[in-house]
């Protein structure tokens, strides 16, 4: 078994491409998105057969929740569907909203995630505009810990010139033209305005969604919101 630290930009086939290429079959016991960073474990050989049981455990995550923002993927990489760059959140707000997600609920999956439905990933579906021709399905997760360690306002000019770093760091094809235009535009037009980003220390059941879980927060407060980090530091007993 192999503890990595996958970084921003890389698909988990990189990571093991990077961290695992001695020759042996290498698999990956529960995988993250391509802006999300931190732990993941690789099985090799023998060990890809108790690939379920790494699957089953409880992960935590250091979180970072952007407001004014959402985009269709939840997160930095994808197109912006809405924004509201002169919302005032507080603490307060955020705490009175999160208080109640310390249960057991039926998430909906992101519709840009590699969830199969009728043999396709769900971004195929949103990638083709054919999204209403389906049922997002859900996922029964339990939120087991949550909490705000920070909160602080940043510089659109700021928050941009981060963005298109990290967005730099993939490869393949995500859109990636459509969605650094606009992060452009947003911060040519917007360059001194303050934004409000929290982080929270989430701990949850396998498969629970952040970038799904900030756009919830958003919804719930009445702004868009979306997953500016996501850094995954638990998975059961094993850290980074």
């Amino acid at each position: 078994m192999i503890l990595a630290n996958k970084i921003i930009g890389e698909t988990p086939l990189e990571l093991i491409k990077r961290v695992a290429n001695n020759g042996q079959k290498t698999t990956y016991a529960g995988r993250l998105d391509p802006m999300a960073s931190g732990l993941m474990v690789l099985l090799q050989d023998n060990e890809v057969i108790d690939k379920n049981k790494y699957l089953s455990l409880d992960k935590q995550y250091d979180l970072k929740i952007l407001f004014g923002l959402s985009t269709d993927s939840y997160d930095t990489l994808g197109i912006i569907t809405n924004q509201d760059l002169n919302s005032n959140i507080l603490e307060s707000d955020i705490k009175k909203v999160i208080k109640d997600y310390k249960k057991s609920y039926s998430q909906t999956y992101p519709p840009y995630s590699s969830k199969t439905v009728k043999s396709k990933p769900l971004w195929w579906w949103a990638k083709n505009n054919k999204l209403n021709q389906i049922e997002i399905p859900t996922k029964n997760v339990v939120i087991k810990q949550i909490d705000i360690t920070n909160i602080y306002k940043i510089k659109i000019s700021t928050l941009v010139k981060d963005i298109l770093n990290n967005i730099s760091k993939v490869k393949g094809d995500f859109r990636q033209e459509d969605i650094i235009s606009q992060w452009k535009e947003l911060q040519k037009n917007n360059q001194d305005k303050l934004m409000t980003v929290a982080t929270l220390i989430i701990s949850c059941t396998s498969g629970t969604y952040m970038r799904s879980i900030a756009n919830q927060v958003g919804k719930d407060l009445g702004i868009p919101a979306l997953a500016l980090k996501i850094n995954r530091t638990k998975i059961g007993k094993y850290t980074i």
